[in-house]
């Protein structure tokens, strides 16, 4: 039994976001916590239900209550690692899993962790590895015209594989001030107070729009292509079809679903049936996003 029963509609405790049809409440004990949620997932935040059904889930993420320190819907989640140290940490991954658990309770879509970019109305999917750059590279997109589904939650629709994502603050280290050199993100940066984990600057909740304009949030489109990234050295890309089973066995370790791993597999192949796949390797943005612009032309 948790020890914090603050009720989910006590707004003192709770905030609630909305995506595709579903909502989550979330309740904490920490008001640094609620503070990072609502400014992270300020794009999909809403007011707390007066009501509750079977479309509403509700997570607790608590500060001040040992080990069962996370749960949704009322059972605790377990987590691979050590208990969160830091409000910071426990929000970050806490929110993530939460969001998670929650997409997996909608029968209608698939959603997988990747960034998604609008470009001339298609949709294009980056799969990355944590810290290849899916993000710098998504910043150098919507430089060029490209419009911000995500960098993080992607949703894919199961009949017709329309796109949206959840348009979440971009999380931004100081290295990407360097890679990615424009003023307009440096400015933002500059006026907000970053965390300094290990002596780098790191800011939590840049909100592209804030960055590029309110028209760089684009609208749902149809699948076009998809993007493996990967490191590469040299000063150019180099740019290689591959089939939609290779891309799916990439897919796969980030489709968001309660699969056996043969089913996660084939799910994720089907799902890039006769969708362009691409692995792009470089360790430039700029050069990822000039092959990105030949293939897509």
């Amino acid at each position: 039994m948790l020890a914090y029963t603050r009720s989910p509609e006590s707004s003192a405790g709770s905030v609630a976001f909305e995506t595709l049809d579903r909502r989550l409440i979330v309740v904490s004990d920490e008001a640094k916590i609620l503070e990072y949620l609502r400014s992270a997932y300020r794009r999909v935040s809403v007011a707390l239900p007066s009501t509750r059904d079977e479309s509403v889930d509700c997570g607790e993420i608590l500060a001040h209550n040992g080990q069962a320190w996370l749960s949704f819907n009322g059972e605790p989640m377990p987590f691979p690692h050590d208990v969160p140290a830091t409000n910071f940490r426990r929000a970050f991954y806490g929110s993530s899993k939460l969001m998670r658990a929650s997409f997996r309770r909608n029968a209608d879509w698939h959603s997988l962790y990747a960034a998604a970019l609008g470009v001339r109305g298609k949709a294009l999917i980056i799969l990355a590895q944590s810290g290849i750059g899916k993000t710098t590279l998504a910043l150098e997109l919507m430089a060029r015209g490209a419009s911000f589904l995500s960098d993080e939650f992607v949703f894919v629709r199961k009949s017709d594989r329309l796109v949206r994502g959840l348009p979440r603050a971009m999380l931004i280290r100081e290295r990407t001030l360097t890679i990615f050199d424009d003023p307009r993100l440096r400015a933002v940066c500059e006026a907000s107070t970053p965390r300094m984990p290990h002596g780098d600057r790191v800011w939590d909740d840049i909100d592209p729009g804030d960055v590029f304009g309110e028209g760089v949030f684009g609208e749902p489109a149809p699948l076009a292509a998809v993007v493996l990234l990967q490191r590469r050295n040299g000063i150019t890309a180099s740019v290689e079809p591959v089939p939609s089973a290779v891309a799916g066995a990439d897919l796969c370790t980030r489709l968001n679903a309660d699969l056996s791993a043969f089913d996660r597999l084939t799910t994720s192949v089907g799902l890039l049936s006769g969708i362009p796949c691409y692995r792009i390797g470089t360790s430039s943005p700029r050069c990822a996003a000039d092959a990105i612009g030949e293939v897509l032309r």
